[in-house]
């Protein structure tokens, strides 16, 4: 397991654990019998919700979620997971929603040169200011054609759906390459790109059953704020 993603999970887990099976004798507090329970999570909250699924699942919580949903998460762990997962029966129980051009869910595997520039991309949306002003540290490096692979692996696989971006971006094809639009397209409520719009056009809101997914969520506003 990647150690970072290990080293935060254990910061939240305690408290997930105390809502999940209840604060007092494994009652008060405890998610109710008649509510579905799903651990979902973008980026990083989408690489703790699947850590934290194998934890209810493997110590045998009172109450493991009925489904694990992700967005954008990259890998956690190497194969061992993966076959532990596929052992256990659970990827009918996994959804991972992921755009096909966002750089985040192909790392930390497949690293490349473009991936590396995509990275440094992603912290210069964040930091605009001295990403534009600062030293030449914070300018993208080459992109390279080298390929270096880490033993890291997605979960059930088969559990995959990708969706289509709006944009260029980061792919194992290296085809339409873009650091920037590979970092744009990880963004979770932009209506213009990323996963809102990935999801509104995969048919998964023809789908919906409970969310209420549809273009209505699309105000002018929403698309142009992107959280």
């Amino acid at each position: 397991m990647h150690e970072g993603f290990y080293t935060a999970l254990q910061r939240v887990l305690p408290r997930l654990e105390k809502w999940i099976q209840g604060y007092f004798a494994g009652l008060w507090g405890s998610v109710p019998e008649s509510w579905k329970l799903i651990f979902t999570g973008h980026s990083l909250g989408g690489a703790l919700a699947l850590l934290a699924a194998t934890v209810a699942e493997s110590q045998g919580w009172d109450r493991a979620p009925d489904a694990t949903i992700t967005f954008g998460a990259p890998r956690v762990a190497d194969a061992v997971l993966d076959n532990w997962w596929k052992q256990q029966g659970l990827c009918t129980k996994l959804l991972r929603v992921n755009v096909y051009n966002d750089v985040i869910h192909w790392m930390p595997n497949k690293v490349t040169g473009l991936v590396l520039a995509a990275s440094k991309v992603a912290d210069c949306v964040n930091d605009l200011e001295n990403c534009l002003f600062g030293d030449e540290s914070t300018t993208p490096a080459p992109a390279s054609a080298s390929e270096q692979d880490y033993g890291w692996s997605h979960v059930c696989q088969a559990s995959e759906l990708v969706v289509q971006g709006s944009m260029k971006g980061i792919n194992p094809e290296e085809a339409d390459l873009s650091p920037f639009g590979g970092a744009l397209a990880h963004f979770l409520g932009n209506c213009l790109y990323g996963y809102t719009f990935g999801v509104l056009h995969s048919g998964v809101a023809e789908s919906d059953e409970f969310c209420g997914l549809s273009q209505a969520i699309c105000s002018p506003k929403a698309a142009l704020s992107p959280k």
